[in-house]
């Protein structure tokens, strides 16, 4: 995973959200719907594939914060 970039690699739902609970606080959302985006975006944005091996930052919401909209321009 960490010599091959861009390559995602996830286990079954239940180890993986285990995994990510570990990482991340008990209080973590992550469901099998979050499960199938991380399988699909893991080798995309590195931001999902991290989900399991460090602590990421998000919003009250869960969202990123790198994702948040800087633009209130509307």
């Amino acid at each position: 995973d960490k010599a091959i970039p861009n390559l995602e690699v996830i286990d079954d739902y239940r180890s993986e959200k285990k995994e990510i609970l570990a990482c991340q606080g008990k209080s973590f959302p992550f469901s099998f719907g979050d499960y199938v985006v991380k399988i699909l975006m893991g080798g995309i944005d590195s931001w999902f594939d991290l989900l399991d091996e460090k602590k990421v930052l998000t919003d009250e919401y869960g969202r990123s914060n790198s994702r948040k909209s800087t633009n209130n321009n509307f």
